[in-house]
């Protein structure tokens, strides 16, 4: 572009001109971009459309030279064109900073974007016309810079957060896994045992069917001898008796008569012994055939006592006394649910039945609950989940978890008592939480013990002590600090940490405490009323509010129309109903005068 001639913008109108103030943040008319390319045109491109031209003014023309014009401008392009100086000496020195740059640098993107501020603000300082637009301009692009660079700065932390929990995951996944492979050798070794003590059996059994076999038959042959002897010596006994019986005064006649009848005998013997035999024979045959058919047929009158017992006690698997979620018929499958697996269906059971309570806006019963989420979940095998599900409870009873859905389930104990112990614990990690004001999850001994007093202003030192060394019991590594986070993950079976179980009991043992102060307090009453139970109340917990000591009135007289209950309840009674539920100290106890 040439400096000799002034070049002249056509005019812009007024609502242009607002359009270019505000940034263009609404599309440009097709008039206001028609006028721009028509203004740019005006000026030089170079170098694009004269790279193999050169410039020279109007009315000059070299011999046998072409003139051309560009859009009405004076100049003539002809033969080749230098770049102009000014743009050289921007690129040297651009070059020359670029060249200087050390390659290995960790900071090497931002001393090549100074090099190039630096070119920029040489060219807006070149051009005074453009300055305003230009600075306008690299102002917006420093300041949306800067605000990015904010935003990674403060990114950069949670980075650092994300790369420790991943690689913490892949640790834990990496010990499980382990843990799992040291399982299945440790299966198939335990099968790899079984099948040979199988085989060893197996042999076993064959070399005993074979002596079976053969001593059958040695049996067999050894009574063929018997029986023959025996018929051998029946018949010399009998052939003597009939030579002892013989007498020398019979007629000759007679005695030729004997002596063939007597000839004659030993032939009938061995026939009518032959014929023995054969029926013999026979009716082995039909005693071995009748006794493998019928072997293992049930008399009649056992197959009629069985009968009678199952009548009775499938009335027994259809009586009120069973509770409707194992209201099932026929032979059902145990599945050997292992003590995760009863964990994980526990745990959905309580999340399921919190989201329908929510819904319904009232507590549905756990009993019906369990048996709607058993058929929608496995439809037709329900029966046998049910069973499976209630068998692997029995056997895992002595976890904490487990053992207090038992007793919901059977009724010992109120569902309150499993959502006062939730309550707890989320009460005590929210101040946790507020307690780490610095967000990195770890806390110290002082800072961790006065938590546990903020959460937990009634428990005494050494209840608190207790807490601080099971917490630390827990920590893989100490240093002085504990990650309260921790505390809340589970273990291999989806069971709680030794920190929470602790908490647990200690719940328990106080509410046990509260219900013997109140126990005391009622020690002279056999019968109480409303108001004997709700002044009792008061005197051993004063800072009670209205509205809970209202629900633990309902819970013992069943009922929350207390102002029209005025029958008496035995105190006995009143009291078992008071340490089933989720009944807790409010405030301290009072001081006696």
């Amino acid at each position: 572009m040439s400096t000799e001639e002034d070049i002249r913008l056509p005019p812009i109108s007024m609502s242009e001109r607002t359009s270019l103030e505000k940034g263009f943040r609404r599309p440009r008319s097709k008039i206001f971009t028609a006028k721009i390319e028509s203004t740019l045109n005006s000026f030089s491109t170079w170098p694009a459309h004269v790279s193999s031209q050169t410039v020279k003014p109007r009315g000059q023309k070299h011999a046998g030279a072409e003139v051309n014009t560009h859009h009405g401008c004076g100049y003539e392009f002809g033969g080749s064109v230098a770049k102009p100086r000014f743009l050289e000496q921007l690129e040297c020195y651009l070059k020359g900073e670029l060249t200087s740059l050390d390659m290995l640098s960790p900071k090497l993107q931002e001393e090549k974007l100074q090099a190039y501020r630096e070119v920029f603000d040489y060219f807006i300082e070149a051009f005074k016309t453009y300055k305003p637009l230009l600075s306008a301009i690299k102002r917006e692009y420093d300041t949306t810079l800067s605000y990015l660079q904010e935003q990674i700065r403060e990114l950069e932390p949670l980075r650092a957060q994300l790369v420790l929990l991943s690689e913490q995951c892949e640790q834990r996944i990496l010990g499980l896994r382990e843990l799992e492979r040291a399982e299945i050798r440790a299966v198939k070794q335990e099968q790899q045992h079984l099948l040979q003590v199988i085989e060893s059996m197996k042999e076993q059994q064959r070399g005993l069917q074979t002596q079976v076999c053969h001593l059958k038959e040695e049996l067999a042959a050894q009574y063929l001898l018997y029986r023959e002897e025996r018929d051998a010596r029946k018949l010399l006994i009998a052939s003597i008796s009939n030579m002892s019986y013989s007498t020398d005064e019979e007629p000759e006649e007679e005695q030729d008569g004997e002596k063939v009848l007597k000839d004659d005998d030993p032939v009938k013997e061995k026939l009518a012994l032959k014929v023995c035999r054969e029926d013999l024979s026979r009716a082995q045959v039909e005693l071995n055939r009748l006794h493998a058919e019928y072997g293992d047929v049930v008399p009649r009158r056992d197959w009629e006592n069985l009968d009678c017992m199952y009548q009775e006690n499938l009335l027994k698997g259809r009586s009120s006394d069973v509770p409707i979620y194992l209201h099932y018929e026929g032979q059902l499958r145990n599945l050997r649910l292992k003590k995760n697996d009863v964990l994980r269906i526990i745990k959905d059971i309580w999340k399921g039945k919190a989201s329908e309570d929510e819904k319904l806006d009232a507590s549905s019963d756990l009993k019906e609950f369990l048996h709607k989420y058993l058929e929608r979940q496995h439809g037709d095998q329900a029966g046998e989940w049910a069973y499976s599900l209630l068998d692997a409870i029995k056997r895992y009873l002595k976890d904490d978890f487990i053992g207090l859905f038992y007793d919901i389930l059977t009724g010992k104990v109120d569902e309150s008592l499993y959502h006062g112990q939730t309550l707890l614990l989320s009460h005590l990690l929210k101040v946790f939480i507020q307690t780490d004001s610095a967000e990195t999850g770890l806390l110290t001994l002082s800072e961790f013990s006065e938590a546990l007093r903020m959460a937990f202003p009634l428990k005494g030192e050494q209840d608190i002590e207790e807490l601080v060394v099971a917490a630390q019991s827990n920590q893989e590594t100490s240093k002085g600090s504990i990650a309260y986070q921790r505390l809340y993950t589970e273990d291999s079976e989806g069971g709680n940490s030794e920190f929470l179980a602790l908490v647990k009991r200690q719940g328990m043992a106080e509410r046990h405490q509260y219900i013997n102060q109140l126990k005391v307090q009622l020690r002279d009453r056999r019968e109480v009323s409303v108001e004997d139970l709700r002044t009792a109340f008061k005197i051993i917990d004063p800072t009670l509010d209205s509205a809970t000591l209202d629900w633990n009135l309902s819970i013992v007289f069943q009922t929350k129309e207390l102002r029209l209950h005025t029958a008496l309840l035995d105190t006995e009674v009143a009291l078992q109903r008071l340490s089933v539920a989720n009944v807790s100290r409010a405030g301290p106890m009072p001081q006696l005068e």
